[in-house]
């Protein structure tokens, strides 16, 4: 019988996982987005083959990941774990009060709670319980019913504090937020409107860093590229489909132990993060 895991890709370092697709305007290159959203997140086969890159294990990798695809031989076979791609769950804005705050909004909540459902992932009803309370707080329900760039705080001390990227105030709401969702989300959560939120994650305002191709000391080559910023957190479903025994104790500790490199530029320190499985939140 198959189960399905849910992990928060927590990033560490900055985290550019490209598009791929030829862009003709200021930032060269993008990253992926959710094609339905618009919002950031990574493909499937990015979060596999990441992961896939940590094992040296060959009996493993085969029966986790399936055949080597530079394998010659006829006899390929599908690996026993199902990747699905990765959503954003929370991403850091700057505020006037604090270096930064987590941010999401009521839809990211509303999709995740989805998937969940959806995936039917382990331990999760307290969580989706959890997350349905505070979707139907009034004073979160009505950010569904604005278009308008609203922000809410759950702390007193951050009553009143600038969200910088979209310079607007965050209104104070005497609401209990329970300290799963805390280590869910990240601490000094702020919940905005959706059309806040798909603001500071547009092309406008996520971080564009200027890299330079250097020949001899003289600059032959500069280009921009887009990343999502430390601490942003994703989240993925993985379905194990009958994992081997005698490898899944070591596949799945890693999972939840190690650092693993997802996107491009591993050498100047882009993509590492570590993988924390939804049940461990405690």
């Amino acid at each position: 019988m198959s189960t399905t895991k849910m992990y928060v890709i927590n990033t560490l370092s900055n985290m550019h996982v490209g598009s791929g697709e030829v862009n003709y305007g200021v930032i060269d290159n993008l990253i992926q987005r959710d094609p339905v959203t618009n919002l950031p997140g990574i493909n499937s086969s990015g979060i596999k083959g990441g992961i896939r890159e940590f094992f040296t294990n060959k009996n493993l990798i085969e029966d986790v990941f399936g055949s080597d695809p530079k394998d010659d031989s006829n006899l390929t076979k599908p690996g026993k774990a199902r990747f699905f791609e990765a959503n954003i769950l929370s991403i850091p804005v700057r505020s006037d009060k604090v270096p930064y705050m987590m941010s999401t909004s009521v839809e990211v909540i509303k999709e995740l709670v989805y998937k969940l459902n959806l995936f039917n992932c382990e331990n999760k009803d307290s969580i989706v319980q959890k997350l349905s309370d505070l979707l139907n707080n009034p004073n979160i329900k009505s950010l569904f019913e604005t278009e308008k760039k609203k922000a809410i705080v759950f702390d007193q001390n951050l009553s009143d504090t600038c969200v910088e990227e979209l310079d607007i105030k965050a209104e104070y709401k005497n609401i209990t937020l329970d300290t799963v969702l805390e280590k869910l989300f990240g601490k000094n959560l702020v919940v905005l409107s959706h059309a806040a939120f798909r603001t500071i994650c547009d092309d406008n305002h996520l971080p564009v860093m200027a890299r330079n191709n250097l020949n001899d000391g003289v600059s032959s080559n500069l280009w921009y590229e887009q990343i999502l910023p430390r601490y942003t957190r994703l989240y993925f479903m993985l379905m194990d489909g009958g994992i081997n025994t005698q490898y899944a104790e070591g596949f799945y500790k890693s999972l939840s132990g190690d650092t693993f490199q997802l996107g491009a530029n591993a050498s100047i320190g882009y993509g590492f993060c570590k993988f924390t499985e939804l049940s461990t939140l405690k």
